[in-house]
């Protein structure tokens, strides 16, 4: 399978100036990669501008000037820290399936969209398993299935809405 690397740019509302969160213009100028699933999976720990990220489809805020990200195909949600513009990895272990249990062993097959919830929980949906799993206090767990392509999400106070197309 063929994959490009993707950057993923900021726009300041205030200012419309467009920069460059994750990763930097090296790294998204980097020549394409042969890889099977996402298997370029680099930058936990580090400023965000030195990560890969492999189709990152989705994004939320956390309040702080942090986001959280899908990283489509590596099959995990990580998040950059406003404050330090370290990434991590929150949730998923990087292996193709669905499988709930704590964070750091659990797994997606394709999160495509996050969202935040009133209580600071993550919404992920999880498109090609069909279903949004929930990411709190350390846990995921299955909190809807039986969707047929859930691929975008917002939140307004304590409503989701999607689309499943």
């Amino acid at each position: 399978m063929h994959h490009t690397f993707r950057r993923l740019p900021r726009l300041a509302i205030a200012t419309l100036i467009l920069a460059t969160l994750a990763p930097s213009a090296a790294l998204g100028a980097a020549p394409s990669v042969s890889t099977w699933y996402g298997r370029v999976y680099a930058g936990d720990g580090l400023d965000a501008n030195s990560a890969y990220l492999d189709n990152p489809q989705g994004f939320t805020a956390d309040g702080a000037c942090g986001l959280t990200i899908t990283d489509t195909l590596n099959f995990v949600v990580r998040q950059i820290d406003g404050a330090t513009n370290v990434i991590s990895t929150v949730a998923g272990s990087g292996r193709y399936l669905v499988q709930n249990g704590p964070a750091s062993t659990a797994a997606f097959r394709t999160p495509r969209d996050v969202e935040r919830g009133p209580n600071d929980e993550l919404y992920v949906l999880d498109a090609a398993s069909g279903a949004i799993q929930l990411v709190k206090n350390g846990r995921v767990s299955t909190w809807r299935r039986g969707l047929q392509n859930p691929t975008g999400s917002t939140i307004d106070g304590s409503t989701l809405y999607l689309s499943d197309t």
